[in-house]
């Protein structure tokens, strides 16, 4: 490999590591934890959830949302 690539994997190896589907489909800075209804998709963060009145994902109308927790 490269000595760029390998400078760029060694920078970002000690960031964790997110599936890129699990970051908030608005700001992509936090981990998405709301679960709108009735699409189902879970693809916003807390902080932008008030913002959101269609899903990024499929653009239905949301009509109520729920705080999902991971373990």
């Amino acid at each position: 490999k490269s000595r760029a690539i390998m400078l760029a994997m060694k920078e970002t190896s000690s960031l964790p590591m997110m599936d890129l589907n699990r970051y908030c489909r608005k700001c992509m800075a936090m981990e998405a934890c709301i679960l709108l209804v009735p699409c189902m998709h879970l693809c916003v963060c807390s902080n932008c959830q008030s913002d959101v009145e269609k899903c990024p994902i499929c653009d239905s109308e949301r009509t109520a949302c729920v705080e999902v927790y991971l373990a």
